[in-house]
């Protein structure tokens, strides 16, 4: 997706790159967007961010 944009990306590049099988990414992310979405949860600081504002602020 970062060389060729989210639409440029086909469901068949991303496990061909990973290694798994087409089925795999299916299973886990049920399509582009999730992996997107998944991706940005575990490498994005954001919400963990948000949190901790909201429990010093009360």
């Amino acid at each position: 997706m970062k060389k060729k944009g989210f639409k440029g990306t086909t469901t068949c590049e991303i496990p061909n790159e990973a290694g798994v099988n087409e089925t795999t990414l299916f299973r886990h992310f049920k399509n582009k967007k999730g992996i997107l979405i998944s991706a940005f949860e575990q490498f994005s600081y954001i919400s963990a961010f948000s949190t901790a504002i909201r429990e010093r602020v009360k």
